[in-house]
């Protein structure tokens, strides 16, 4: 007789359980049986689970999954043998003959390529690289071919009923969009040199083409597949299509008409922007890029350093063409319908400027055309160090820029009014990202303005810079003047901020200055060291200044001194929006950090020989030309006492947004009683600091006074 111990029964009870499971296993495996369990979930996974497809993961969509096991198929084994799993698929009657076929051939077609650029064959050292290229490129074609065909089946299907109904978009929809244009900035990014230097050096013919929308470049060959270019003509780097921009000192000694060359295509879906309020987009067909020219003109610490340019007092050489074009780009299959287009090997990449073309035609139907309206702007904020190099134009004045520049935003259009902005004190035309990225969302005034951005030292006499924008402003407009009566020269706007105001209200005006100088008085506030002066010194030093002024007064009659003191307005300018603007000046400006002297034209020697230009800077007339832009804001300085009535132009309208900060009469700064004008169109007190130009109201009211401008002034297009 035998005794079971405890250990005993255990081990008995644990070998009947796995006898059990086993047993219960087996079944359920005879049955074919699956558990299902519904739970909840979050809708943003829900949108996460629906949408993900070759493009958002390593795996295909859900869609395409359901439809290979129909056909009896997984995904591993179809893209391992994709022949033969297409082959299987269109002998599948659940399929055959059906749209989303194509959809499901195009999402299997960009996997397959997916899968060779990530394989160890398609790095650059591998043996295979060249072969495995070839292949990744070939499916891009594909994918490319497909997805065009099911995002424009009706119109290439010839069987079609004459009446087409309208119909929400579906998943499958954006899912395929998304595939086609992602294979298409595939392809571009593996054919970016080929199509870069196409741009650069356009065949003489395309220049023949008269009154075509797009030029014909020429052919890459990739494969079995050719694929032909086009562009439109604002893009190409023709000396005759755009402004010349004339950008490096290297590029200054060469001849200033030769085309810039395009370096760099960068899709805007694959920038990261941070640092704006909004993004400026328009939906629509195509990939969005920003084109990059080689010799783009950057500011930054090393570059100004760096710059060995004589020309510096040249304004045309100041002048600064965008670098950073936005292009859109969309790849077609050529063919007019469903049979041609699936099996052509001849390609078409249409390449145009969004601010040029809003819409274009595929097989006889219109749809907009994608952008990135904010892209090109961003791109030229980043690697334009502005705000350092207007803090270095502050602080030294053997660095930094001496002479203003001017930015086109765009590349110029003739149809389009043109916007100069002009920023204020220790500041630079980054001060304006929020407001021009704000007039770029709204699509009015997108079509049918033109931003010009000024950048001066604000440390520079006022009088001296006056003169120099001016003339920078003068030579942009002769620059475009060759095309005619166009509109972008007249009806112009210039919107300014706080001494950038100052300046511009100069340039708005025909008062010729040198006949109020005799009024001057030095209002600065005496030393209080010398409490008993001596009335014979007294006499001296007033003499000696009646003397200087004498001096000053007849050299400033001639020559350099008359043209900064003769003032005319600019022309093509009818309307101006002052922010900010101390016009009367300000006591702020007494507290300012430097007092000292710049200047970019001399005093007479006769004047500097035996005097200290400290002593000179402290004469109402000489401080004109030798105290500093922060120190001329001053309520007591001589240049406030020469421009605080000044007189704009009765052509020009124009209208003053001031802050008003914590129910004090002033925006922090600038009090009330100087920022107001009489005889200002429209006068708006907006809650906020001196900075109100950043404020979303200001912006509002902005776009207010530039659509009725719009409205009063409309656009009628040249040719």
């Amino acid at each position: 007789m035998h005794t079971k111990t405890a250990h005993g029964y255990q081990q008995t009870a644990t070998k009947n359980k796995l006898i059990t499971l086993g047993s219960l296993t087996f079944v359920l495996s005879l049955t074919a049986c699956s558990t299902v369990s519904v739970s909840m979930q979050q809708s943003k996974q829900s949108l996460i689970d629906s949408r993900s497809n070759i493009i958002t993961t390593n795996h295909i969509s859900s869609y395409s999954v359901g439809k290979l096991k129909m056909a009896g198929i997984n995904e591993k084994s179809c893209l391992e043998d994709l022949t033969k799993c297409l082959t299987q698929l269109n002998d599948t009657q659940f399929i055959k003959n059906n749209p989303k076929q194509l959809a499901l051939q195009a999402e299997l077609e960009y996997a397959k390529a997916k899968q060779f650029i990530k394989s160890k064959q398609c790095r650059p050292k591998a043996q295979a690289f060249d072969t495995c290229k070839a292949h990744y490129r070939q499916h891009l074609f594909k994918a490319i071919k497909y997805s065009y065909a099911y995002l424009f089946h009706p119109n290439l299907n010839q069987k079609r009923s004459g009446i087409q109904l309208t119909r929400l978009a579906t998943e499958l929809d954006i899912q395929t969009q998304d595939i086609y244009n992602t294979a298409s900035g595939d392809l571009i990014a593996e054919l970016t040199p080929q199509i870069t230097q196409a741009i650069s050096h356009p065949p003489a013919s395309a220049f023949n083409q008269h009154n075509q929308q797009q030029m014909r470049l020429n052919d890459i060959k990739v494969g079995e597949n050719r694929l032909s270019l086009y562009i439109s003509p604002q893009l190409s780097t023709s000396p005759n299509t755009t402004i010349s921009n004339t950008t490096t000192a290297k590029a200054k000694s060469t001849n200033t008409n030769k085309p810039q060359s395009i370096d760099n295509l960068l899709a805007t879906s694959n920038l990261k922007m941070t640092g704006l309020d909004s993004i400026s987009k328009r939906a629509g067909i195509g990939v969005s890029y920003v084109a990059q020219q080689t010799n783009r003109h950057k500011n930054t610490l090393e570059t100004i350093n760096e710059d060995t340019n004589t020309d510096k007092h040249s304004a045309d050489s100041r002048i600064y063409p965008t670098g950073n074009l936005l292009l859109t780009a969309i790849t077609q299959p050529e063919g007019s319908n469903l049979q041609q287009v699936l099996s052509t090997h001849r390609f078409r990449l249409n390449m145009y400027d969004p601010y040029r073309t809003q819409s274009v035609k595929v097989l006889n139907q219109t749809y907009p055309l994608a952008t990135n309206y904010s892209a090109n702007y961003a791109l030229w904020l980043d690697e334009n160090e502005l705000r350092k190099v207007s803090l270095m134009n502050m602080l030294r004045d053997d660095k930094g820029i001496p002479y203003p520049h001017l930015y086109m935003l765009e590349p110029f259009d003739p149809n389009k009014r043109v916007i100069i902005m002009v920023h204020g004190l220790a500041s630079s035309p980054s001060t304006w990202v929020n407001l021009t990225n704000d007039l770029l969302n709204d699509e009015q005034l997108r079509e049918n303005y033109q931003v010009w951005q000024v950048f001066y030292s604000t440390n520079l006499p006022m009088l001296d810079n006056r003169y120099y924008i001016q003339q920078l402003i003068e030579k942009a407009y002769q620059k475009t003047s060759h095309k005619g009566n166009i509109p972008a020269n007249k009806h112009s706007v210039i919107i300014a901020h706080s001494m950038g105001s100052v300046i511009s209200r100069m340039m708005l005006s025909n008062d010729n200055l040198n006949s109020r100088l005799l009024t001057l008085k030095d209002l600065s506030p005496k030393s209080k060291k010398d409490k008993s002066p001596n009335p014979k010194k007294t006499a001296e030093d007033k003499a000696q200044q009646q003397l200087i002024m004498q001096e000053l007064l007849t050299a400033y009659q001639t020559g350099d001194y008359k043209t900064r003191l003769t003032l005319s307005a600019l022309a093509p300018v009818d309307k101006a929006v002052f922010i900010a603007s101390p016009f009367r000046g300000t006591n702020f400006a007494d507290k300012w950090f430097t007092k000292a002297l710049r200047h970019v034209i001399r005093l007479p020697k006769k004047l500097t020989q035996n005097k200290d230009e400290t002593e000179l800077a402290n004469n109402p007339m000489g401080a004109l030309f030798l105290q500093n832009g922060a120190n001329q804001l001053s309520d007591k300085s001589s240049f406030v006492q020469l421009t605080a009535d000044l007189q704009i132009s009765p052509k020009v309208t124009y209208h003053s947004i001031i802050g008003n900060y914590g129910d004090k009469g002033s925006d922090g700064v600038v009090p009330y009683s100087s920022s107001h004008l009489e005889g200002a169109k429209s006068e708006t007190v907006i809650e906020g600091w001196h900075d109100i130009h950043t404020n979303p109201k200001t912006i509002l009211q902005l776009r207010k006074i530039l659509h009725k401008h719009l409205k009063q002034y409309p656009i009628r297009p040249v040719k």
